[in-house]
C-alpha cells in the first residue's frame, strides 16, 4: 500500500484518502522484482506532500517491524499505534461474530499448549480501525478532526 499512495496515486489521484494497515520499513517494488528493493528509499516513509489524508495505522506486533519507517504527524500524514493488538484480532479472524459470545472452550488452548491451539489475541485491534477509517473519511470531505486526541 506503501508503494501505491507513494507512486501510483499521484498521477491518477483516484482516491480522496488512503488508510494504510500495518506498512513495514520497505515498500514493495513497483515492478514486482524483489531486488528492486535495493533502489528503493529504506526505509519507505509515505510521503508528505500528498493532496489526500492518510492514516498510517500500526498494531504493536507490527511496529517493530516499522519502526524506522516512522514519521511525524503532519498536514497529510497521520500515523497511529495502536497498544496491546495484533495484526489480525480474534474478531478478525471470527470474520466479526462477536467473541464473547463464543463458548469458553473453544478459546481455550490445549492442554499441552501445541502451536496454533492458544486464541488470538482479543485486544481491541478493530475497534481502533473503525474509529481511524471514521476520522479518516471526515477528514477526506473536509474536516479537520484528524487526530486522536482533537475533538
Amino acid at each position: 500500500m506503501t508503494t501505491y499512495v507513494n507512486v501510483v496515486q499521484p498521477a491518477p489521484r483516484a482516491y480522496d484518502g488512503f488508510m494504510v494497515h500495518s506498512n513495514s520499513a520497505i515498500a514493495a517494488p513497483v515492478g514486482g522484482v524483489l531486488a528492486d528493493i535495493l533502489r528503493r528509499p529504506n526505509p519507505s516513509r509515505i510521503r508528505t506532500e500528498l493532496p489526500v489524508p492518510t492514516f498510517v495505522v500500526l498494531t504493536e506486533t507490527d511496529a517493530p517491524g516499522a519502526a524506522a519507517a516512522r514519521q511525524p504527524d503532519t498536514d497529510s500524514v497521520v500515523p497511529w499505534e495502536l497498544a496491546g493488538t495484533a495484526h489480525g484480532d480474534q474478531w478478525a479472524y471470527d470474520a466479526g461474530e462477536a467473541t464473547v459470545g463464543k463458548p469458553a472452550g473453544l478459546a481455550a488452548p490445549s492442554a499441552d499448549c501445541a502451536a496454533g491451539s492458544a486464541p488470538f489475541n482479543d485486544g481491541p485491534g478493530h475497534w481502533t480501525m473503525n474509529a481511524a477509517l471514521r476520522r479518516l473519511a471526515d477528514w477526506a470531505r473536509g474536516g479537520r478532526d484528524r487526530r486522536a486526541g482533537s475533538r
